[in-house]
Formats: C-alpha cells, sequence, structure tokens
C-alpha cells in the first residue's frame, strides 16, 4: 500500500546534531545512535535531521553511516535532512539525494558577498574559518585561537557585515563561536517546516506523533512547530538547562544522562512505536 494511502498512527523522530547525535566537546556522532536511526528507517518509520550545520558535514558525519547501516537503499527514502537553519533540504529518492533550496535560503551572491569580506581580512584567517554552506553564510572561530581572541574579530566582521546587509533581508546572528548570516525568518522553526512539507508528500501526517530531540532552548522550537499542527509531540530534552515557559501541548522528557548518552538512553528506553 502507498504510503500517503496509510491511515495508521506513525511515529516520525526528529533529531538536532550537536548535543543530540554527538556531545560538545568531540564531534563524532555516536554510532550506536546511527545504528538506531537505520533500525527505524528499515522497519518504515520516518526519521528526519533538522540542524544549523551544513549539509557537507552532514552527509559524511550522519548520511552516509545510516547509509551503510541500513539493509537497502530504498529505506532511505524515509529519511529527510534539513540543514543550514532550514535554508536546504536534502530528501532520498531511490536512494540518491535530491536537494531543495527553501525561502528561508539567501541567494548565491549574498553568500558569495560573505566570503569576499572573509578573503579581504587575511589578518584574521588564524581566528575566523569560512565554514562552506549553501544556503547560509557561517564564519565560525578556528579550532587553535581561544574565544577572548575571537571575539573582537567577531564584532569588527559583524559591523562590516552589518553595513554591507544594510536594508537587506538579512539577519547576522552572533553565537559563541561564529557568525551567521541567513534569512530572518531561518532557524529550527522553519526546519521543522520543511521536515513537515516533505511528510505531507510522502505518508498520510493527520495523525501522526513527533519525538524531537534538542539540547538548547532553540531546538524547542521544532517540538512548538509540530504541537502547533496539533499534533502529538514529545520533545526529548538532553541538554543542561531548561529553563522555560512550557507549551501545555508538548510533553518534556529531560535524560538522565547529558547529550548523546541521553538521546540512547531514550532510544534503548522507549522502542519504535508505528
Amino acid at each position: 500500500m502507498a504510503w500517503h494511502n496509510r491511515v495508521m498512527k506513525q511515529t516520525a523522530y526528529i533529531f538536532d546534531v550537536d548535543g543530540v547525535l554527538n556531545n560538545l566537546q568531540v564531534y563524532e556522532t555516536d554510532q550506536r545512535i546511527i545504528a538506531h536511526m537505520a533500525d527505524l528507517l528499515d522497519n518504515d518509520t520516518f526519521v528526519a535531521i533538522n540542524t544549523g550545520r551544513g549539509y557537507v558535514w552532514v552527509e559524511e558525519n550522519v548520511v552516509q553511516p545510516i547509509r551503510r547501516k541500513v539493509r537497502n537503499d530504498t529505506s532511505l527514502s524515509r529519511l529527510f535532512v534539513s540543514t543550514e537553519m532550514g535554508g536546504l533540504g536534502v530528501e532520498f529518492v531511490n536512494g540518491e539525494e535530491r536537494k531543495i533550496h527553501s525561502a528561508f535560503s539567501i541567494t548565491d551572491e549574498q553568500v558569495a558577498q560573505v566570503r569576499q569580506v572573509f578573503d579581504e581580512h587575511p589578518e584574521y584567517a588564524d581566528r575566523v574559518g569560512w565554514y562552506p554552506k549553501e544556503s547560509m553564510a557561517t564564519l565560525d572561530k578556528t579550532s587553535t585561537a581561544s574565544l577572548d581572541d575571537f571575539h573582537p574579530v567577531q564584532h569588527i566582521l559583524h559591523q562590516i557585515l552589518e553595513g554591507m546587509f544594510k536594508g537587506q533581508h538579512i539577519k547576522i546572528t552572533d553565537s559563541t563561536d561564529a557568525i551567521d548570516v541567513h534569512a530572518p525568518e531561518a532557524g529550527k522553526w522553519a526546519g521543522a517546516q520543511l521536515i513537515y512539507e516533505w511528510l505531507r508528500r510522502t505518508t498520510d501526517i493527520e495523525h501522526d506523533r513527533f519525538i524531537c530531540f534538542g539540547d538548547s532552548l532553540p531546538d524547542y522550537q521544532m517540538a512548538r512547530f509540530f504541537a502547533a499542527q496539533s499534533h502529538d509531540t514529545t520533545f526529548v530534552f538532553t541538554g543542561l538547562n531548561f529553563e522555560k515557559k512550557l507549551d501545555p501541548n508538548i510533553r518534556l522528557v529531560k535524560t538522565s544522562q547529558p547529550y548523546h548518552e541521553g538521546t540512547y538512553e531514550y532510544l534503548q528506553a522507549h522502542p519504535s512505536r508505528r
């Protein structure tokens, strides 16, 4: 029976990457979780990634390991990857990836403008690096620089970019170790919207359940999106502190272990529901 004709309840699993599939010190995905994700896909369960990372990294560290674990490539048709804060989506048709640039993407010209700023300031190359992305632009702290050395340069580059994009539909966001240039609407809510649209094309989601994994307050936005569509939603929090007024329509689970250990803990304790 075709997926879009099914009326049974299904559970879709949505994963952030950093702090969920890996820890925040060693950026290597937990292969136990990768194996569990492959099992979900092989058992007709829909799985999605929702991350601000670029697809090049996600493809190498998440998609390829999953591809090696699934029993056949047809299982990948139940996998969707939303990267770059919802600017780029990737689905898999007959085992082949298909990229989707969304409305949350900035233009190639705007990405090139950020790259030009980076290239014009080689004096900062020891503290700032270029992170390859397609639908947004990121300048991040080099691995050898301290935060104290990075932050003054971050401020200077932020001011240059603000002047360059003044009056344009662009947002420039500073995080602890990066500068992101993106569409104002981009973020975890936007990524969740891409995932939802993908599911509507591939399966009947009228009564779906959504289990979202995240380690930060921005990750809570994806759970809020699915709850806003009146779906049964659980947010599995793997971070250290969660201080936010809770949405009464979202079931909150705080794992006893942090980061990837918490994700694995939850998956082991809650077998897949279909």
